[in-house]
């Protein structure tokens, strides 16, 4: 299953329901039919067992008043939040054995700890944008991973894992 939350110009975002419509997770592809820009709490992912979830796209979501977790997800390979900026929570990637893409462009700031571990596939990891991470990060067993880069963080609360 893929989950893909599409993204629109500024004047269809206007008109568009705020509601989700319900989909058919036994699909291959399922598709939200709104524009997800803001999660007031957390946005979770985790415990596939069933190997279901391959994709995740929310190409509008800019803000979790949360934290961000995607965690044992088996089958999922990628996943793009690359207009997320802000988490107000911690980021948690963890035990995705075959995530190969990890898309954060223009996260700037992780108000808690931003983890990312055992994605033993992910070979490339840029936040380029990430500018201040409130306590510590942990970029470790991601045994593919041959880039990291965090070019524009300024500011670490606590250790570097």
């Amino acid at each position: 299953m893929r989950v893909y939350i599409p993204s629109e110009d500024k004047k269809k975002r206007a008109a568009a329901p705020k509601e989700t419509k319900p989909v058919d997770t036994s699909a291959e592809e399922a598709q939200f039919e709104t524009l997800l820009e803001e999660i007031g709490g957390s946005f979770q992912v985790y415990y596939h067992w069933s190997y279901g979830i391959e994709s995740i796209s929310t190409p509008s979501l800019t803000t979790v008043s949360g934290d961000v977790s995607l965690y044992y997800n088996y089958a999922l390979v990628d996943v793009d939040l690359s207009a997320l900026t802000e988490v107000n929570g911690q980021l948690y990637v963890y035990q995705n054995s075959v995530l190969e893409t990890l898309l954060l462009d223009d996260l700037q700031e992780v108000t808690s700890s931003l983890q990312v571990y055992g994605s033993s596939s992910l070979s490339e990891l840029v936040m380029d944008s990430l500018t201040d991470v409130g306590s510590s990060m942990t970029i470790s067993y991601n045994t593919a991973l041959e880039t990291l880069s965090a070019a524009a963080l300024t500011d670490l609360g606590s250790g570097l894992y």
